[in-house]
């Protein structure tokens, strides 16, 4: 009776430092699985950011391209220009003869 009592106190000793393995793994893979969700909050928020920050970048050089005269709109504003300045050269040789 008492080899029967003495193996039923180790077997229940072996299982106790079992479970007590298994908590310990658990409260490990579970500090781990936490750390790493507040690591890929972390990176949501930072990519969220670039976005933000990317999208009004998209804005500006929508609001920029639209704005900005193209390369024929150029020249003809020179040539006009040019045209202008001939004329009142003109004028001021006309005025001055």
């Amino acid at each position: 009776m008492a080899a029967d009592l003495q193996q039923l106190v180790q077997s229940l000793k072996s299982k106790h430092q079992e479970l007590a393995e298994r908590y310990h793994e658990a409260i490990s893979q579970r500090d781990s699985a936490m750390k790493r969700a507040a690591d890929l909050e972390y990176t949501v928020r930072e990519q969220q950011r670039d976005i933000e920050r990317l999208s009004q970048q998209v804005e500006f050089l929508t609001v920029v391209s639209t704005a900005m005269p193209d390369r024929d709109d150029v020249e003809k504003s020179r040539a006009m220009l040019s045209g202008l300045v001939r004329e009142i050269d003109k004028c001021i040789n006309d005025l001055t003869d």
